[in-house]
């Protein structure tokens, strides 16, 4: 990114709050998402889908499939972008192959349970999506991809580096 370091400092300010708000204000982001899906459901001739979700009905999205995932989806991209802007660009890929493998391993478990009537496995699945969705994931991520191995301190011996190896012409 090679933008002046103050537009970079409002761009990761504005991202965290953006972040922040989301997650404090879920529920009227969830409505929003809801208000969308019913009507890009209703312009493709479906209008039903978006008010009866099987995902509602079987207890496993109390908002439905839709607006759940896409709800997930959005918080998961912006705190991607901002482990991105914060580390600079480093690592990224790995981030974001981390959220998405813990998405995925998460709703595997929720329909791995909820299939084969395993509560355990689907309250895991829950935990792990909740847990990718959270500024904690953020705060986990930032502070591993900027752990550095402790460096060694240099020792006496190592600022000597001459021979004291004794030589057989002196001293005889």
């Amino acid at each position: 990114m090679g933008s002046h370091p103050s537009q970079r400092r409002v761009l990761l300010l504005a991202v965290g709050l953006a972040l922040f708000l989301f997650g404090q204000f879920e529920e009227r982001v969830f409505t929003w998402l809801t208000s969308g899906w019913q009507v890009l459901f209703s312009l493709v001739g479906h209008p039903e889908w978006g008010v009866t979700s099987h995902a509602v009905v079987s207890n496993i999205s109390t908002h439905g499939l839709p607006v759940a995932s896409s709800y997930r989806l959005l918080y998961c991209s912006l705190s991607v972008l901002l482990l991105h802007l914060l580390l600079r660009g480093r690592h990224t890929r790995w981030i974001a192959g981390g959220y998405g493998a813990t998405l995925t391993v998460g709703l595997v478990l929720l329909l791995l349970g909820h299939l084969v009537n395993m509560p355990f496995a689907s309250r895991q699945g829950h935990f792990l999506i909740d847990l990718a969705c959270s500024l904690e994931a953020v705060l986990l991520t930032y502070v591993a991809m900027t752990l550095r191995p402790p460096q060694s301190t240099p020792t006496q011996m190592d600022y000597t580096t001459q021979d004291v190896s004794v030589s057989p012409t002196r001293g005889a």
